[in-house]
């Protein structure tokens, strides 16, 4: 009885240790391909469309693929978790899981259609901010007093309706999410898009904390499922 909870686990750590090596790959490919890029010099056009490809600064590539991937896996599983909130007092967390569910898979569109770059742009666009951008003069400064509040309501809401750890585990996981999303980028408005600290350094690290953000998210439902629904666990495990 003792190896139960290890057996358990055992299911979604590798899942979950894959898709972690899954995102140190294609930072890896993402460093080595503008190394050769901006560093070796190619005149390769298959070497810098390959390149392109693994760009995690791009959109349109296997690293957008990626993020989404990981965002609307955390999604579905957040609905499969409210699935197992069938009866009536459950409905207020079923709603919550439901509401996870599709704020995940918000974000995973958000990955693919960039959804928030037109918001930012046009929130530019409307404070006649001019061609150029500055710590000053961004989107994100007047779009800042929205995220705060909404996720401030999120929060909230999470922390009354989710078990401790799991809501400590989402925290962290927003946290890094969040650092990458908009202080990352922010401290990378007035850097050359062209230097190497900026395809080198500050896009990789923005992007990564992104992806491990939404790595932590899903580890926070894997475990949320092993430690509240075992029977789900069990159930999975017979089938394999």
């Amino acid at each position: 009885m003792a190896k139960q909870p290890e057996r358990k686990y055992l299911l979604g750590s590798v899942f979950l240790r894959w898709l972690l090596i899954g995102i140190a790959a294609l930072l890896l490919l993402h460093l080595i391909g503008q190394f050769i890029l901006r560093v070796v010099g190619t005149d390769n056009i298959f070497l810098q469309e390959l390149i392109w490809r693994f760009n995690v600064d791009l959109e349109l590539n296997v690293p957008t693929w990626y993020s989404s991937f990981l965002a609307s896996s955390a999604g579905l599983l957040a609905f499969f978790t409210a699935h197992y909130y069938k009866k009536k007092n459950q409905i207020a967390s079923k709603r919550l899981w439901l509401f996870m569910g599709f704020g995940l898979m918000a974000i995973a569109v958000d990955e693919v259609a960039s959804f928030h770059e037109l918001f930012l742009q046009t929130a530019h666009v409307a404070a006649d901010f001019g061609d150029g951008q500055s710590y000053v003069q961004n989107a994100w400064l007047l779009l800042l007093p929205l995220i705060i509040i909404i996720g401030a309501l999120v929060m909230y809401l999470l922390y009354k309706g989710l078990p401790k750890k799991t809501f400590h585990r989402i925290v962290v996981a927003a946290a890094v999410y969040l650092s990458g999303a908009l202080v990352v980028e922010y401290l990378s408005i007035p850097v050359d898009t062209e230097s190497l600290i900026y395809n080198l350094v500050l896009t990789p690290l923005e992007e990564g904390l992104e992806m491990l953000g939404l790595w932590l998210i899903l580890r926070a439902l894997v475990l949320h499922i092993i430690d509240h629904h075992p029977s789900v666990v069990d159930a999975i495990e017979n089938q394999g």
